[in-house]
């Protein structure tokens, strides 16, 4: 005589019984909050941020000083500032456009684009500094303040 063989047993097969002895409604509910829960836990945190940076009359800007301000209200715990401290003033002769998850990400940007006149000087996670680029001869300074890529061909002095 043979002995009888117990069948296999998985997890798959475990699973597709129990699914199948719930009724319609429930196994359709029990779906969407899946799908529903999925899709909650892949949608983005943040939306982009993004910054209108105020011209004057010619076309220049300041545009650390809402930047620094933005990334400060966004995270209360970190202290961003420029050293010196004038340079939170500074001119920027040229136009650009830029976007990031938040107001540190695009101060980070700005800084990053014009890497010519501006470093990040990340001190601590909590004391971020913002110092000119005095190696690459772009940044200047003068009586009247800080220049970013400002020369005579682009530049009618900011007012």
């Amino acid at each position: 005589m043979t002995e009888p063989v117990a069948p296999k047993w998985s997890w798959k097969s475990f699973i597709l019984e129990h699914i199948k002895s719930i009724p319609g409604d429930l196994r359709g509910l029990a779906v969407g909050a899946l799908l529903t829960g999925l899709a909650v836990y892949l949608w983005p945190d943040q939306v982009q941020s993004t910054y209108a940076i105020p011209v004057n009359a010619d076309g220049y800007a300041t545009p650390l000083a809402g930047l620094l301000r933005n990334a400060a209200r966004e995270n209360p715990s970190t202290t961003y500032r420029t050293d010196p401290e004038d340079l939170a003033k500074a001119w920027v002769c040229e136009a650009a456009s830029i976007s990031g998850d938040g107001a540190h990400q695009l101060l980070v940007q700005y800084v990053d684009l014009y890497k010519d006149c501006f470093s990040l000087d990340e001190k601590s996670k909590t004391e971020i500094a913002v110092r000119p680029n005095r190696q690459s001869g772009v940044m200047r300074h003068d009586a009247r303040g800080w220049f970013c890529k400002c020369n005579n061909s682009n530049q009618s002095q900011p007012k």
